[in-house]
């Protein structure tokens, strides 16, 4: 997330990293953004 954007990545597995995929549905969705929000203003 960034912005309030949720966005896509893709990465290699060069790292030896494994990454799971959930759908993340509008409540979950106004959760993340909300923690998203509230951990940014603290670097402000």
């Amino acid at each position: 997330m960034k912005d309030g954007v949720i966005s896509t990545h893709y990465f290699e597995d060069s790292i030896g990293c494994m990454f799971g995929i959930k759908t993340v549905g509008e409540e979950q969705k106004r959760a993340i953004e909300e923690a998203y929000k509230a951990w940014k203003s603290k670097d402000e």
